[in-house]
């Protein structure tokens, strides 16, 4: 039988290859002025990583993210019918997304010790997820990322924003033609009452709704906001609005963003439905997209707060974003 590739991946060869090369060299000169520096971290980390990070309830965790065993403790897993009795550093994964490694990593070597400057990185790396391959949406797919641990204030997430922009522009999109879509998401003081909120609203709708719509007003309600099914859409629209709920604190810290962005003459759309599909978000969430080109967002990010302490380090501020390379690539060509 003839080999063949794995269902949704792709080889990259010839003019592929050097588009993905050419988008790490223009990262490289987009966020090392801005004092960001490259970092590479294990594509195999430990299951606990990702889901203290991403969360437990998340679609990634729960269904798409892939597991990685030895074939001894695969074995092990078959006879005793669970994975539990297997060491945390037994439990492996492949990393579904780039912001949990980093943030592991800097725990791990003490990046950003008490009273020092903040730590900025970025990426380029290959994620993977167990997905069903469609147009842009692989198994394995690229991804350009940054990282910034340490910076509280809401100028860093508008510095993110607009180095964001500005990579768009160096890969050769017309900005005119791209949508940038902001939110706030809140904290750990405003959200869990937001989230009881909108748990309420989905339960009061449950006979009008999906069944994954109903399972995510247990587990994760924001992202009923996301069902591609359009009568649960048109239920939600009238479900209560984080912004609405906001705590004085996160008020301030977003609306400080939005002046940075006017200030610096960034063009964006307040989408007060927009949430990020991964628990750690708090407060600025953001994506991009290339309307008419058929692939959903080509990018997004936002802050996370809380994920140091997750991860076992101490309450350190933290903002980032991610672009998809295959993504990306299918835009420009649109």
């Amino acid at each position: 039988m003839q080999a063949q590739k794995a269902e949704g991946t792709r080889d990259l060869i010839g003019a592929e290859m050097r588009a993905w090369q050419k988008m790490q060299q223009i990262a490289a000169g987009v966020f090392e002025p801005f004092g960001f520096k490259p970092i590479e971290t294990p594509a195999i980390e430990q299951v606990d990583v990702f889901v203290h990070g991403i969360g437990q309830s998340t679609d990634v965790v729960r269904k798409e993210m892939f597991r990685v065993f030895s074939g001894a403790n695969l074995e092990r897993v078959f006879t005793e019918g669970t994975d539990t009795k297997l060491k945390p550093k037994q439990r492996l994964a492949l990393r579904p997304e780039g912001t949990a490694g980093v943030v592991r990593a800097v725990v791990e070597n003490n990046l950003v010790p008490q009273g020092s400057t903040p730590f900025k990185a970025y990426y380029a790396e290959a994620m993977f997820r167990g997905e069903r391959p469609q147009k842009g949406r692989l198994r394995q797919f690229h991804q350009v990322g940054i990282e910034w641990l340490g910076a509280p204030d809401p100028a860093a997430d508008a510095e993110c924003i607009i180095m964001l922009m500005e990579f768009y522009k160096r890969l050769g999109f017309d900005l005119s033609k791209l949508r940038l879509l902001i939110n706030s998401m809140g904290d750990a003081q405003c959200r869990p009452a937001y989230r009881e909120q909108v748990k309420q609203f989905i339960l009061d709708h449950a006979d009008e709704m999906c069944d994954e719509c109903r399972e995510r007003a247990e587990l994760n309600p924001l992202r009923a906001f996301d069902c591609k099914n359009d009568h649960c859409r048109e239920i939600m629209a009238d479900a209560p609005l984080m912004g609405d709920n906001l705590c004085d604190e996160c008020r301030e810290h977003y609306e400080q963003v939005k002046r940075y962005l006017d200030v610096a003459g960034i063009e964006y759309v307040e989408d007060p439905t927009l949430v990020r599909g991964l628990d750690y978000y708090t407060r600025t969430v953001f994506e991009v997209e290339a309307p008419g080109a058929g692939v959903g967002s080509i990018g997004g990010g936002g802050r996370y707060d809380g994920l140091v302490e997750l991860e076992g380090g101490k309450p350190t501020a933290g903002v980032g974003f991610a672009v998809g390379f295959e993504r990306a690539l299918l835009a420009l060509q649109a």
